[in-house]
């Protein structure tokens, strides 16, 4: 940044490191940067929209991701983190729709699978749930093994 205080990536590689310390504000100040200097940087709407989520705020998440979305229609993990919060929010039919179109983008996002999983199993759609955390698991998200590693004997066979 020092050497190029223009550049909008370096602000979003910032906030990113940020928000992944738990240093959220600090996060949403340098995401803030980013997108003041390059207004169509998705990512930088993306993780403004995480640390968001994280602060307590998930309408003001959901609005981020949308922007995100808005920039780059391909943004798989922007649907995943804006299907996370309306899970969260219990409107699973919605979650739904976004996990979907995060893995039709990207059918390796293995956090996608384990995160429509988690929104199936409170759907009480154990089947389905299952075959995605066996996908993800499968694909290496941690998340995912470490559910399956806990689960009770038998309940994803």
């Amino acid at each position: 940044i020092k050497e190029e205080p223009n550049n909008a990536y370096a602000y979003f590689s910032r906030a990113s490191s940020l928000a992944s310390l738990g240093k959220l504000q600090e996060a949403i100040y340098a995401a803030n940067k980013a997108i003041e200097l390059d207004p169509n940087l998705a990512e930088a709407y993306d993780i403004r929209g995480v640390a968001k989520a994280k602060m307590g705020n998930p309408g003001g998440a959901i609005l981020d991701f949308n922007r995100a979305i808005e920039r780059d229609e391909n943004f798989a993990n922007a649907y995943g983190n804006r299907g996370i919060i309306k899970s969260e929010l219990g409107n699973y039919p919605g979650a739904l729709v976004d996990f979907n179109k995060a893995l039709e983008i990207d059918p390796k996002f293995a956090r996608g699978y384990t995160v429509r999983a988690l929104s199936l199993e409170r759907q009480g759609n154990l089947t389905d749930a299952c075959k995605d955390l066996k996908k993800a698991s499968s694909l290496g998200d941690p998340m995912a093994i470490g559910i399956l590693e806990d689960s009770a004997p038998g309940t994803c066979k």
